[in-house]
């Protein structure tokens, strides 16, 4: 007899449980990421840049990296478009439409569109706090003719050596001392002859990249070293 209460008992509460099964709660979206366009192409117009149709960035022109924007993490399909056609005026997609790009959630990123305007890469940003007393650097050879480039501290140490074309694996950042550099840019080409940059500002708890564009024979557009300040996170504690 105790038995069959028991399984009564059993049969009874599975009926209540198997009725109250309760869904998860949703999941939080992911978060968005932040891309910006560091910009090579020789030649070329300045154009907005489209994500997945709409415009993120304005007026991205040669020689210049412009400001990060805040878009949807996950995979991102990027576009030219001529400036103020609101993507309507298609140009091409961003490294030849191959695939769409990935940005992870929270992460920041640099598209880097080369001369020829249509290959480039993709960077992952490091815009944490720095060490003390210290500037964060990256050099970018985007300069169509170098095979490599070679920076160093004017009378002092190399900072950069052999930082090779197109080659995103080169790309570290390191970490120098704050302070004024005179920098000495020696390009694997023509006749290596090196180029001075004075009285570059490299400050403490602040990232940088040196984005080298054009060409050492000066055809389309004469060598430049532009220093890009991405970041001022600070030092960390």
């Amino acid at each position: 007899m105790k038995q069959a209460v028991g399984m009564v008992i059993l049969a009874s509460v599975m009926v209540l449980t198997s009725g109250c099964t309760t869904d998860p709660p949703p999941s939080d979206p992911p978060g968005p990421a932040n891309v910006r366009v560091a910009n090579a192409e020789i030649g070329a117009l300045a154009f907005d840049v489209c994500a997945d149709g709409q415009v993120v960035l304005e007026n991205s022109r040669f020689g210049a990296i412009t400001a990060y924007a805040e878009v949807d993490s996950g995979s991102i399909e990027f576009s030219k478009a001529a400036a103020g056609s609101a993507c309507d005026d298609f140009i091409n997609d961003f490294f030849g439409g191959s695939a769409s790009i990935q940005l992870g959630e929270d992460s920041d990123n640099t598209l880097v569109l080369l001369a020829d305007g249509e290959s480039g890469f993709q960077l992952a940003d490091d815009n944490s706090p720095t060490t003390a007393d210290r500037a964060r650097v990256r050099l970018i050879n985007a300069s169509e003719d170098s095979l490599s480039l070679t920076v160093r501290e004017e009378g002092g140490i190399i900072l950069f050596p052999l930082v090779r074309y197109n080659e995103p694996g080169d790309y570290d950042y390191v970490d120098v001392v704050a302070g004024t550099y005179n920098l000495i840019v020696t390009p694997q080409a023509g006749e290596m002859t090196p180029i001075e940059f004075d009285a570059v500002e490299l400050s403490a708890g602040t990232v940088y990249t040196l984005f080298a564009v054009g060409r050492i024979d000066g055809v389309g557009e004469g060598f430049d070293l532009i220093v890009s300040e991405d970041a001022v996170p600070g030092i960390e504690d």
